[in-house]
């Protein structure tokens, strides 16, 4: 049995067939790329529970964090420690906690899935576990840590006094 197709039952068939498509959600991955950019970090900062639910539906690799440059020792009572970071899709934010008390977020720029980072922050005397957790748009993260110690150096005794002369 031959069947004859003309030109408008060809269209009407590739326009179910797109409907089709598009009603299970598409036929490639160009839908991601559609999510990571209808859904950027708001202005506040803050991600609602909706949108980490849509990234965690896509996105299950946590991000990556390195620390570029830390000093390991010094007298100061703050310091500044700089980093990379990258992400499959789209980073959120950089944290840091200091053991001995304090955190924060640092600064970041860069593109969305690669991430330059710096962040200043105050020291205790002592041995000071520094720790910076990379966090992306699904909620993943992954951290890195170092160790800087403040020595606090005492003041030199004064000198004693010099002994009274023999009468």
């Amino acid at each position: 049995m031959r069947f004859k197709l003309n030109a408008t039952a060809v269209l009407v068939g590739q326009a179910i067939a797109s409907m089709i498509v598009a009603g299970c959600g598409g036929a490639n991955d160009e839908s991601i790329d559609t999510i990571a950019t209808a859904t950027d970090v708001p202005a506040d900062g803050v991600i609602a529970e909706e949108q980490r639910t849509r990234w965690r539906n896509i996105d299950s690799v946590p991000p990556v964090i390195a620390i570029s440059s830390a000093p390991s020792t010094t007298s100061a009572l703050s310091v500044s420690v700089a980093g990379s970071a990258t992400d499959n899709f789209k980073l959120y934010r950089i944290r840091w906690v200091n053991d001995r008390g304090g955190k924060g977020l640092a600064s970041v720029s860069g593109s969305s899935t690669d991430k330059s980072w710096t962040a200043s922050l105050p020291l205790q005397s002592g041995t000071n576990k520094l720790t910076f957790t990379a966090e992306d748009l699904a909620g993943n993260t992954s951290s890195v840590s170092t160790v800087v110690t403040v020595s606090t150096t005492a003041p030199a005794p004064a000198p004693a006094p010099a002994p009274a002369p023999a009468p």
